[in-house]
């Protein structure tokens, strides 16, 4: 997509994009962008449709619900598709939470957790953090719990409808390019951390903070302790370098690339 074109979707959305690097017919054209697309999300969507959230793929979610100031409630969504300067409606009704383009196809989360596909539904009780296996045949996702005390859990679901877990007490997995390795957090130590497995459910190992049990500071201290490793801020803030290397936005401008065969990290210097 073009530079200038996701800029206008981020501005659309609320998001702290820079466009200070932007000047003169740069900036007009931005404005412009802007506008073209705030007009189709209302032609498509009705008056006040504004961009809730970007995902992958070019997918954005559409809400007509105002911004209200310092709320944690976030709005259930439509869901359509930016290429270019046009915006393709595709699912209009403001009833879902995700989604997730995969091929020709788009998975759906909606609003009670119902988890569809080409047509059919896979998982019910679905929390979010949908990601496809590289051939596109399953689907990863973080499962709610039966009761509200027990934590989140890994779920795969294949195309056909089976569907399994994965890993216990955990969120935000992303699947390695081979589709070798499945990689999530979990707060199981005490400590929000980076742990791996695959897709067919082996043992969960941690990979990041080990050791570590809390991260209680004395009053008036914010450093870290020494080794600690955030963790990504969303699933779809995560990306592979390689089948072994992932690297992620740990959020405040900090990014981190960790080798998922041993644990190692480096938070990467921006200039």
């Amino acid at each position: 997509m073009n530079p200038k074109h996701l800029a206008a979707i981020a501005l659309l959305s609320g998001c702290g994009v820079s466009t200070a690097h932007l000047g003169g017919s740069e900036d007009e054209e931005l404005g412009s962008s802007e506008h073209l697309l705030k007009a189709q999300l209302e032609q498509h969507f009705g008056p006040g449709a504004r961009i809730q959230r970007m995902f992958s793929g070019q997918l954005i979610g559409v809400t007509t619900e105002p911004v209200t100031p310092d709320s944690d409630v976030v709005p259930s969504i439509a869901l359509a598709r930016v290429e270019a300067e046009k915006v393709t409606p595709i699912e209009t009704a403001q009833r879902f939470r995700e989604g997730l383009i995969v091929g020709a196809d788009t998975a759906t989360v909606d609003e009670e957790g119902l988890l569809t596909f080409a047509g059919r539904q896979l998982a019910t009780g679905v929390r979010g953090d949908v990601c496809a296996t590289p051939d596109a045949r399953a689907l990863l996702f973080t499962k709610d719990p039966a009761n509200e005390e027990a934590p989140t859990t890994i779920a795969v679901a294949d195309v056909d409808g089976a569907s399994r877990t994965i890993a216990d007490d955990g969120d935000r997995p992303s699947v390695s390019p081979d589709g070798k390795t499945v990689v999530f957090v979990s707060a199981r130590t005490g400590v929000a951390s980076l742990y791996r497995t695959t897709l067919a459910g082996a043992e969960a190992v941690q990979l990041t903070n080990k050791g570590l049990e809390t991260l209680a500071r004395a009053e008036g201290d914010e450093s870290d302790p020494p080794g600690f490793v955030p963790v990504p801020v969303a699933h779809d803030r995560l990306t592979w370098k390689d089948a072994t290397h992932v690297r992620f936005d740990a959020g405040g401008g900090q990014y981190w690339v960790v080798d998922v065969t041993d644990g190692s990290a480096v938070k990467e210097v921006t200039p």
